[in-house]
């Protein structure tokens, strides 16, 4: 079923359970967030990609405006809810400033892969281990989410893109070990070098071959 639909395009791609933080200036999205506020609402966020609006987009909750500036600009928080897709989009809601859409909200048609879970989690585990990133992952392989990581494997944002539209985990399990399993021997030659690079300036204790 279509519901009409405020949006907020903007040049990235936002997934489902994200928190993100937005500062709002423009007078178009001032409005959008008031009304959102005081209607308790949601809105949406469909991504800016090479010069045009995509269909797949995400819903966010605001969850708290934490500073309002004198000129009505915004600091908000939000996160992430249902992905969506956009039937038909209009520049400008009745009677508004902002955009809005037809949209129809979309589901996940299928579980995870529980043995997809474990491989993803020692790929991801492996890449933040070499490449020193200070996030934690859940105790529980299972509990891994691709979307909780998607933003933190190396991906474009063409790429996230396509993780976005994936209709289901196992689908998104897949495209995210097969990047990884590319990715990862660029990482391990990143880091040799960067351990040769940390060595150059060095007293280095080199045992000298023995020639008879």
């Amino acid at each position: 079923m279509k519901e009409f639909f405020p949006l907020f395009p903007l040049q990235l791609v936002v997934f489902p359970g994200e928190k993100l933080n937005l500062h709002i200036f423009e007078p178009r999205y001032k409005q959008l967030i008031a009304e959102v506020e005081n209607q308790n609402t949601t809105f949406g966020i469909p991504a800016y990609l090479n010069n045009k609006l995509v269909e797949i987009g995400t819903e966010l909750e605001l969850l708290k405006i934490v500073k309002r500036y004198p000129n009505g600009e915004m600091d908000i928080k939000t996160q992430g809810r249902r992905r969506f897709i956009i039937r038909e989009f209009y520049s400008m809601s009745p009677g508004k400033l902002f955009p809005a859409g037809e949209v129809e909200f979309l589901e996940d048609n299928a579980p995870p892969n529980t043995t997809l879970n474990q491989s993803l989690y020692n790929k991801v585990k492996k890449l933040y281990d070499i490449m020193e990133i200070k996030r934690t992952l859940p105790e529980d392989p299972n509990d891994i989410k691709t979307f909780e990581v998607g933003h933190h494997v190396g991906l474009n944002v063409d790429q996230e893109y396509q993780l976005l539209q994936m209709q289901n985990e196992t689908e998104r399990q897949l495209f995210l070990i097969q990047h990884l399993e590319k990715l990862m021997p660029v990482v391990e030659e990143m880091e040799e070098l960067r351990k040769k690079a940390q060595l150059n300036g060095h007293f280095r204790n080199i045992i000298p071959p023995q020639i008879r």
